[in-house]
């Protein structure tokens, strides 16, 4: 009779340990939703176009981006007096990369088409996550560089996982890091967001550090518009 309720109390201390941790992780996935602007003022979030700077290996490359919800981005690098050109418009996406000798537009790999599609996600992976299928977890609490951080787990629902870096007094986010199938192999991105500012009563990083494959370039926005208007050819693809 002890052993049986020896296992129930364990069962039981499981579920609470469970339900707490669920709790804590949707609490706190609120908290960071309303420091940011709230769920009600994103969903008003239609478009965005955007002008920054990116540094790697000493160079300085400006980058325009135009997004609009929910699933079409056009990014441009001038690079060498050149322009390379990747654009997302639904399920079909392409590039021109003149730097690799293809002056037209070339089909873009799946892979890749996920990841910027991703991107056009203007509130991010967190908002309305159930309706998009993804899960959540509480891994703890952390510090980072001195900062304590709450850090929670997001699972897509197509596998790919997602930690989310979380201030615990600002509720901003401050890093988060990936982990994605590449040509079969498991490959980490990390990015780290600072310089917080308001733009329409919205919170946006206006500095990122970018890590991939051992690589780290640093992007700070120059100019952020929200809801401009865009011309739809701009994510058209080329003749």
């Amino acid at each position: 009779m002890k052993k049986i309720f020896f296992t129930f109390a364990l069962l039981l201390s499981g579920l609470c340990s469970s339900t707490l941790s669920a709790q804590s992780a949707e609490e706190i996935v609120q908290k960071h939703i309303e420091a940011k602007g709230g769920a009600e003022a994103w969903k008003k979030v239609k478009a965005t176009h955007m002008k920054m700077t990116a540094s790697m290996m000493n160079m300085e490359l400006p980058i325009s981006i135009w997004i609009e919800a929910p699933d079409k981005m056009r990014n441009v690098v001038s690079f060498q007096g050149k322009e390379i050109i990747t654009v997302v418009n639904g399920n079909e996406g392409w590039m021109v990369n003149p730097m690799m000798g293809n002056t037209k537009a070339e089909p873009m790999p799946e892979s890749a088409l996920k990841d910027i599609k991703d991107q056009a996600d203007l509130a991010g992976p967190l908002m309305d996550y159930k309706a998009k299928g993804h899960s959540i977890e509480y891994l703890g609490a952390d510090d980072m560089d001195g900062t304590e951080v709450y850090k929670i787990k997001l699972t897509e629902k197509e596998g790919d996982m997602t930690t989310f870096f979380i201030d615990k007094d600002s509720y901003m986010l401050l890093k988060m890091t990936s982990k994605k199938m590449v040509n079969g192999q498991e490959t980490e991105n990390s990015i780290e967001f600072s310089d917080y500012r308001k733009v329409d009563g919205l919170s946006f990083a206006f500095s990122t550090t970018s890590g991939m494959a051992g690589q780290n370039f640093e992007s700070k926005i120059t100019e952020l518009k929200v809801n401009p208007s865009i011309d739809s050819k701009l994510f058209s693809k080329p003749e």
